[in-house]
């Protein structure tokens, strides 16, 4: 759903996974980005 509000300013929150070489989850990161 797009919306007509530039993206300037705005925080943009995901979560990384980081897996081992067996493709098991060893970690979960939270990465915020921010818009300028």
């Amino acid at each position: 759903m797009l919306s007509e509000t530039p993206f300037e300013g705005q925080r943009v929150e995901m979560f990384v996974y980081v897996r081992d070489e067996g493709g098991k989850i060893v970690t979960k990161v939270k990465a915020s980005i921010e818009i300028t």
